[in-house]
């Protein structure tokens, strides 16, 4: 069975960087976040430079973020990670939503809303 997986593997890692690099600008950078604590900063944890394919949704409000990656990296990454920017775009991960490789689904499933400043809107309180 390990050699099924690792090909399903090795396959949705050919199909998302021959996809990336057809419908996404050269220089596009996907990039795990974690916000600051009661602020609106954010410090990088891991760009990811290979092997994904996101699915935008709603006019570019929410995506589909797809990492075909047994890197522990991205593990750790993802263990700390709130947000995921895309170039200059900062999205929220919706949590409950993210789902871990598992069985012959070898991908990473990262659900993203798009990160609206609490200042765009007024005070909340």
């Amino acid at each position: 069975m390990p050699d099924a997986h690792d090909a399903i593997l090795d396959g949705r890692q050919t199909v998302f960087d021959t996809l990336t690099e057809l419908f996404y600008p050269a220089g596009t950078t996907v990039t795990l976040q974690v916000q600051t604590p009661n602020a609106n900063t954010f410090t990088d944890l891991l760009s990811v430079t290979q092997y994904w394919w996101l699915k935008y949704l709603s006019y570019r409000q929410q995506f589909r973020l797809e990492i075909a990656s047994e890197d522990s990296a991205v593990t750790t990454a993802m263990l700390t990670a709130t947000h995921v920017k895309i170039n200059s775009d900062i999205y929220v991960i919706v949590q409950a939503d993210t789902l871990a490789p598992k069985g012959p689904d070898v991908t990473w499933k990262i659900y993203c809303e798009r990160f609206n400043k609490r200042s765009q809107f007024g005070s909340l309180y």
